[in-house]
């Protein structure tokens, strides 16, 4: 029950935050772009025409038309389903919190990264696609373990929605077929470590491959857009990033203060080092995460740009920030619990 009043009181202030931010600015050249997309009559979006961007995926052009429909140029009325998303990714991120981290604290903490995060609160209310990445990351991790892991039963109904869900994502954006494809890669990998393989593809291969057969010839389709494209203003991929070939001081500084998204919150950071170096039983699984879902995402993405010549910014790996938020707190909580234990041991030696 505490658990509950503290996703509460941390998704009321997160929202605040998110709401305060869209209080005091207006559309930026990007929703301005997005939003002169979306007027008029609704677009054969199946024929890959641009949505402003690089990408032809017509997820959040779908999701906001009928809003901008209704409310034209009132940037609250255009924000109600991301509005709406938002809040639902703090729900997953509580799901998130109940399955896996430990105490009540815990929970407080992976609340008060996600609540303060700066790129969370920018993306949170805008006329752009982020903060939808962010709730499907954490949702899809979660249903993803659910359809993975032996020990999470899942009704046949669950399992035909699931498939929708994950189908829906590969098709909402160009990095849809990432968040499921990592999740799934990190969950089959952790549950090898209780499962013979065998066992996980017996129980999992119908659900993917039918996801696969369904999702994925239209994500090529929309995917065949991108060859070719580039933005001829950009000078390099790493005009707002460090160059990690030249300064990978900074751009690691840059990328965990983007993770972490506060700046009174970097002392954070110390728990995954902590638990990514100290003996804890769930330490294996623990790097995992960190390469699955962090190290290799962002690895990704930066090579993406660098081969389209576009820039490399922290709002392409908004996903990763989402889920980064709970992998600090379960850090620190299997850190203390190993030095308690260790304590533990001393004394009685």
């Amino acid at each position: 029950m505490k658990r509950i009043f503290i996703a509460l009181g941390f998704t009321c202030w997160g929202l605040y935050l998110r709401t305060q931010c869209l209080i005091h600015r207006e559309w930026w050249v990007d929703e301005i772009n997005q939003w002169n997309n979306t007027i008029g009559p609704l677009k054969p979006f199946w024929q890959r025409l641009p949505n402003g961007g690089l990408t032809c995926y017509p997820g959040d052009y779908l999701l906001t038309y009928p809003f901008v429909r209704v409310f034209g140029h009132n940037k609250w009325g255009v924000a109600i389903p991301h509005i709406i998303v938002t809040i639902i990714g703090f729900y997953f991120l509580y799901l998130i919190c109940q399955r896996y981290l430990k105490t009540a604290w815990g929970t407080a903490m992976a609340f008060l990264i996600y609540c303060l995060n700066s790129e969370l609160i920018f993306h949170a209310f805008e006329l752009r696609d982020y903060t939808v990445l962010a709730t499907l990351g954490l949702a899809v991790f979660y249903c993803t373990q659910s359809i993975v892991c032996a020990k999470y039963t899942i009704t046949p109904l669950n399992k035909l929605l699931t498939g929708l869900f994950f189908i829906l994502t590969i098709l909402f954006h160009a990095y849809g077929i990432m968040i499921v494809g990592f999740c799934t890669i990190f969950s089959i990998l952790t549950e090898w470590a209780v499962t013979p393989m065998p066992a996980i593809i017996r129980r999992t291969w119908k659900f993917y491959l039918a996801v696969g057969i369904i999702a994925l010839p239209p994500w090529y389709w929309y995917a065949t857009y991108n060859l070719g494209q580039k933005v001829h203003n950009i000078n390099q991929p790493f005009d707002f990033i460090p160059n990690p070939a030249v300064n990978m001081a900074g751009f690691l500084k840059s990328i965990f203060g983007n993770l972490i998204g506060y700046k009174l919150l970097y002392p954070l950071l110390l728990g995954p080092l902590l638990a990514l170096i100290l003996p804890h039983e769930s330490r294996l699984k623990y790097m995992v995460f960190f390469a699955i879902m962090v190290v290799l995402p962002i690895y990704v993405l930066c090579m993406m740009d660098i081969s389209m010549e576009y820039w490399f910014l922290q709002r392409q790996f908004v996903w990763v920030i989402a889920l980064f938020s709970f992998f600090v707190a379960w850090g620190w909580e299997d850190v203390i619990f190993c030095l308690t234990n260790l304590k533990k041991t001393d004394k009685n030696h």
